[in-house]
């Protein structure tokens, strides 16, 4: 006998027991998903519609990949995205690899804090 399995897009896409959701930077890229797929699901769209939308939101809502704590955090949603479906895969790794030629630049950029203290 076949059984059909739930479809990841309408499970809950946050689980607030997860570490990643301590991270305020995922916290919102989770909240913007969420509050396109409702509002998509409002509009009357199926769920495959809606999550399509709803991805577009979370990489909308991405941090900019300027200054140190930003890259970690832009890195923290990506992953996350990934894990959760709304980052596919072969864009993710584009993601990811940006974030990793933003950190070396940002390694690059001299720090104001010694360069005032000199």
């Amino acid at each position: 006998m076949i059984q059909a399995v739930k479809n990841p897009i309408v499970m809950n896409l946050r689980d607030d027991s997860s570490p990643a959701c301590g991270n305020s930077a995922v916290s919102h890229c989770c909240d913007a998903w969420e509050l396109a797929f409702q509002e998509e699901m409002a509009k009357g769209e199926d769920d495959v519609i809606a999550a399509i939308e709803a991805d577009e939101a979370y990489r909308g809502t991405l941090p900019p990949l300027a200054g140190h704590e930003n890259i970690c955090d832009f890195i923290a949603c990506v992953a996350h995205g990934m894990l959760i479906g709304a980052i596919s895969e072969s864009c993710g790794t584009k993601l990811l690899y940006a974030a990793q030629v933003a950190n070396g630049a940002d390694r690059q950029q001299p720090d104001a804090r010694k360069s005032e203290a000199a």
